[in-house]
């Protein structure tokens, strides 16, 4: 189910029902849908050794201030409290369409990090927020990332292609 286009990974993602409590009959398979990874260029996706997924619980008055401040808060280095975060993908795995992640129903918001090696460390490169209600059908969610130190540039490449890069069919 992942796609890349110039600038796009979709992940898949499976929003599953958290309970059923009424008498009526209730759909506790899950439902697809996608949260797709915006890269802004190619040499941004090729530099990133891993993306990492925070799925915060919110409430529908904090979907328009809620990825604002958790955005703000990452890059001061706080510690944010999520209530899932799954295994972070390398770039190649995003391509490849990885197992999906579920996430439950509700009003949720998804923070993704991508980070890059620093030495023996791993250092938060980019980083985006996308906050939407969780529910049956299809889950488009677009996280569109952006550079956290615009100062710092991209390391060269000469992969015009995830794919490419991916297939080690470059640099």
């Amino acid at each position: 189910m992942g796609s890349l286009r110039v600038r796009t990974i979709t992940l898949a993602a499976l929003a599953a029902l958290a309970a059923c409590t009424t008498l009526v009959a209730c759909n506790t398979e899950p439902s697809p849908g996608k949260v797709t990874i915006d890269f802004p260029s190619t040499e941004a996706a090729i530099a990133t050794d891993y993306v990492q997924l925070y799925v915060f619980e919110i409430t529908a008055a904090e979907r328009e201030t809620f990825c604002d401040a958790a955005v703000s808060a990452r890059k001061g280095g706080e510690t944010l409290e999520a209530s899932d975060t799954p295994r972070a993908w390398n770039v190649c795995e995003l391509l490849e369409g990885r197992p999906p992640i579920e996430i439950e129903y509700g009003e949720k918001a998804i923070l993704a990090v991508a980070q890059r090696s620093a030495g023996n460390l791993l250092e938060d490169f980019m980083i985006g927020c996308a906050a939407a209600k969780v529910g049956e059908g299809n889950l488009p969610v677009p996280i569109l990332l952006h550079a956290i130190d615009e100062t710092k540039p991209l390391p060269p490449t000469s992969c015009t292609t995830v794919s490419d890069f991916c297939g080690r069919r470059c640099e």
